[in-house]
């Protein structure tokens, strides 16, 4: 049996954040917004509906996940599972999704989505990642997207062969905001490369690593760690929510990039890793 680490002690930092009215994030001051830009955790807990309506690559990823992994009659845990997008797809093939997240507030919020999209085979929990609250060996793919996972323990949870899956942006090629978020916030800029304007247009690409060197917490079924990046576009309908959303989320500057360009669209650089662990 593999302990689980310390976990965080929910109810404390936040977690137990009451969530604003639907709409309030509408309403801010942009010098100094609260929650502040890029704070996903806390804009997630405050308002958890504006999250729900940025967070459409997660329709994506799951979706693309889908073309991976097989995962009809499965028993699966979405770690992190937010708002519901990602437990929502999963459900459409899987027997049952436990939507495990640490924020009260999210969770309520999730509840409601699940129950409006009429699904019946998800169940949230709350609990913390590092502290899964199911038994070693007990479920057949363990998922997170967009946000932090404990191999390890996810690890402890899997059956033999269980697939384990960590999805979000693709680590060195940018989405198409990443050069104005870049200028606007040098602080936060990374090293990746910015100016191969045919990213839009690329192709999926698979790829496969050494599972101990990428992955060196957990043993995979056949030490190879594999991959997929492609791109994603997501709608948010017209430029003006598109501009309400991300300059909320970003602030009134990168806003303005839709409303500048009457563009209701962002794609983004994503990648889903994705193996079989051993033990």
């Amino acid at each position: 049996m593999t302990l689980p680490r310390e976990p965080l002690k929910i109810g404390d930092a936040g977690y137990d954040m009451s969530a604003a009215p639907p709409d309030a994030w509408r309403l801010f001051d942009p010098e100094a917004p609260d929650p502040g830009y890029f704070e996903f955790d806390w804009i997630s807990a405050r308002h958890p509906d504006l999250y729900h309506r940025f967070a459409l690559t997660t329709e994506g990823l799951t979706a693309e996940l889908q073309r991976l992994v097989d995962f009809r009659g499965l028993d699966v845990i979405d770690v992190g599972a937010g708002t519901g997008r990602s437990a929502i797809g999963l459900a459409s093939s899987a027997s049952h999704v436990l939507a495990v997240d640490a924020y009260a507030s999210v969770i309520e919020f999730g509840k409601r989505m699940v129950h409006a999209a009429n699904v019946t085979n998800v169940t949230y929990s709350r609990a913390d990642r590092s502290q899964l609250p199911v038994p070693d060996s007990s479920v057949d793919a363990v998922v997170c997207c967009w946000a932090e996972l404990d191999r390890a323990e996810a690890a402890r949870v899997l059956k033999p062969n269980g697939w384990l899956i960590h999805m979000g942006g693709h680590p060195d090629e940018p989405g198409e905001l990443q050069p104005l978020l870049d200028e606007q916030f040098p602080q936060m800029a990374s090293a990746a490369m910015r100016d191969d304007a045919t990213l839009p247009d690329r192709a999926p690409v698979d790829l496969e690593f050494l599972g101990e060197k990428e992955w060196p917490d957990v043993r995979l079924a056949d030490g190879v760690l594999r991959a997929r990046d492609f791109t994603y576009t997501a709608d948010y309908g017209s430029p003006e929510e598109a501009a309400a959303i991300f300059g909320r989320i970003f602030g009134p500057k990168i806003g303005d990039y839709f409303t500048d360009r009457n563009q209701a669209t962002n794609w983004s650089r994503l990648r889903i890793y994705y193996g079989r662990v051993a033990t």
